[in-house]
């Protein structure tokens, strides 16, 4: 099974003991529309990736930050699929145990609010999971 990649461009910002911060832009999809212009939904950010490498960087240099795409899949299954199903079923779950509808809402609110505690406590371990590499731009021509 292959699996695919995602690249960016991005721009060697910080270099500290076999660390590198990227700095590349985000943009939001609606930044391409040919409308962007009549709405204020176009927005490009600029975000800052710090990799682990061996290779020999300097500031200023214009490189490629490789991601496996199964890595954005996970994101998004711990930061939004997960705790959405975790409220859901604490909602339907005590709803047939109490009787004042307000409960339950509080009680599956308070149950996502743990579960993004949790993952918050366990960030340096969940950050191992997610690797990515970066790469001089002469080396993709």
């Amino acid at each position: 099974m292959q699996t695919s990649t995602t690249c960016r461009f991005g721009v060697v910002d910080k270099i500290e003991n076999g660390t590198v911060h990227v700095v590349f832009n985000n943009y939001s999809a609606c930044s391409s529309c040919h409308a962007n212009g009549a709405c204020s939904m176009s927005d490009v950010k600029e975000k800052s990736i710090i990799v682990e490498t061996s290779n020999q960087f300097s500031l200023g240099e214009s490189v490629i930050i490789v991601e496996n795409s199964q890595q954005g899949y996970k994101a998004v299954f711990l930061g939004y699929v997960l705790p959405f199903l975790i409220t859901i079923i604490t909602l339907f779950a005590s709803y047939s145990y109490f009787s004042n509808e307000s409960i339950p809402a509080l009680l599956s609110l308070a149950m996502a609010g743990i579960y993004y505690m949790i993952l918050y406590f366990f960030r340096n371990r969940i950050k191992r999971s997610f690797s990515f590499t970066i790469k001089k731009t002469e080396e993709i021509v």
